[in-house]
């Protein structure tokens, strides 16, 4: 399975932060605030809210493989060779485009407006809790301002007045690779 987060809402400081070195017109625009849509997973799959496609009805589906298996259409000619589980995948996806194209849902019935599954991140407030309360595993030192920490994928984030736990120091990890 994937991570059931996207981002729904990016909120950038109105001030570029600098300038390139090499193109002087391109600026960087850092985020402030990023809003996340966490899934709840309420069906097993990662994207029970239909955040990158919308969900076929049970009639669709039986549609799209009545259209595979007809006989008089030219579809067979296009399906000769493939086995079945690729025919139904790529009827499926056509079907979805399709839907998609004719029958679009209206903006507000993205799953980016579920705001009771939103997950505020501010990146200030995590920098200043990762400055101020996180400690390396090996060392026991602190994290310099903006230092990005090694640590497991399974970490919660940090928590304020907390910190994190098993992080480490991009010097103080055993497993980095020397050039």
């Amino acid at each position: 399975m994937h991570d059931p987060m996207a981002v729904a809402f990016n909120i950038r400081r109105p001030w570029p932060i600098k300038k390139s070195r090499h193109d002087s017109t391109r600026r960087y625009y850092p985020s402030i605030i990023t809003i996340w849509h966490n899934d709840p997973e309420s069906d097993g799959t990662d994207d029970s809210c239909d955040w990158f496609h919308r969900k076929l009805s049970e009639e669709e589906r039986t549609e799209a493989l009545a259209l595979i298996t007809n006989d008089i259409d030219n579809l067979n000619m296009f399906f000769r060779g493939v086995d079945d589980y690729d025919k139904y995948s790529i009827m499926i996806a056509q079907w979805r485009s399709a839907r998609r194209f004719y029958h679009p849902r209206p903006w507000y019935h993205h799953p980016r407006w579920h705001v009771h599954h939103w997950k505020v991140q501010w990146h200030f407030g995590q920098t200043l809790a990762r400055y101020l309360f996180s400690r390396c595993a090996k060392c026991g030192g602190r994290f310099a301002w903006g230092e990005s920490p090694i640590g497991s994928w399974n970490s919660d984030g940090p928590h304020f007045f907390r910190g994190e736990r098993n992080v480490r120091h991009m010097h103080c990890d055993d497993v980095s690779v020397k050039v």
